[in-house]
């Protein structure tokens, strides 16, 4: 059976998430029109209501994964009991951005939470590693398709991933983790078993990645109306390869670029990460996590992301 698919665009903002679904129709997708996530607590329920019975693959662009480096200075070896513990007992402070260096620790390691004579190599000192690079994960390093990923614990700067890390993992996947509502691709298994076993799926998406399966233009300017509009003819050849069925309003969005709003580009990227999925699912053999057992127990992968 064809899973539902759903991708969420996310931010700290409530107002910049958004999410794309597609229902299976006759072997193919139809694609609805992008919307916003709206309240955290019952996402899932929600998800479930749209579709009551088979599987849900949900994928968010926030990290879901730590560091090896920093999991090896934790004492921890598996990401999905660690997410249990965080915000809890010794780990209170841990969703509790440091203001200054010596605030910084193992338990308490999102930095900063001002700008300010603040910089990279302190979070990399007080977290016990030498370079700031060591807190990435391997799925984070630059790939020929596209420039590095910010450092997880950071949370400062346009491309700072750490603030929607923080938002998604306590309020939106370990309240669900808790009441046994999701499993969490690649952490509890490979994707065909858990399609199989017809559960909420929860994987890590990065639309940045798709954009070059999909065939866009490098750099194309994604945060313009102009630089999404260009795009829209070769969207629509991908969808007609791939058997999508586009809502009709949908099609409209592709083609004005998803309009001329200051954040447009939120709904554009939960519909492209959308389409990735699709990808995914048309050949989910091809997009496995390697066989590296740390990714697999700690730092997670992207999902749609080929091994380099």
């Amino acid at each position: 059976m064809l899973p539902l698919l759903a991708h969420c665009d996310w931010s700290t903002r409530p107002s910049g998430r958004w999410i794309c679904t597609a229902q299976p129709l006759g072997g193919k997708y139809q694609v609805a029109l992008p919307e916003q996530v709206g309240p955290l607590p019952g996402f899932f329920a929600r998800l479930r209501l749209v579709f009551t019975d088979g599987p849900i693959l949900a994928a968010f662009d926030f990290p879901i994964g730590l560091p090896r480096s920093y999991a090896k200075n934790a004492g921890t070896t598996s990401f999905t009991q660690a997410l249990r513990a965080f915000g809890f007992n010794q780990w209170t402070d841990f969703y509790t951005p440091a203001v200054k260096r010596d605030e910084i620790s193992i338990t308490r390691p999102f930095y900063p939470d001002k700008p300010g004579g603040t910089n990279k190599q302190q979070l990399a000192d007080a977290l016990g590693v030498t370079a700031p690079s060591d807190l990435l994960r391997v799925c984070d390093r630059k790939t020929p398709l596209r420039p590095a990923a910010c450092e997880t614990f950071w949370i400062l700067g346009a491309n700072q991933v750490g603030r929607a890390a923080i938002c998604g993992w306590r309020d939106l996947l370990e309240p669900a983790q808790r009441e046994d509502r999701i499993v969490l691709w690649p952490f509890d298994g490979e994707l065909p078993d858990l399609l199989a076993s017809e559960k909420i799926i929860v994987a890590e998406s990065y639309p940045a990645e798709t954009y070059s399966h999909l065939g866009l233009d490098r750099l194309f300017g994604k945060t313009t109306q102009a630089g999404r509009t260009r795009q829209a003819r070769q969207i629509f050849n991908w969808c007609d390869d791939h058997g999508v069925i586009l809502h009709p309003v949908l099609a409209s969005e592709i083609a004005n670029g998803f309009g001329d709003g200051p954040h447009a580009d939120d709904p554009f990227d939960s519909f492209i990460g959308l389409l990735g999925l699709i990808e995914v699912i048309q050949n989910p053999l091809a997009f496995a996590a390697p066989a590296d057992p740390v990714i697999r127990s700690v730092e997670g992968w992207i999902l749609g992301m080929r091994s380099y």
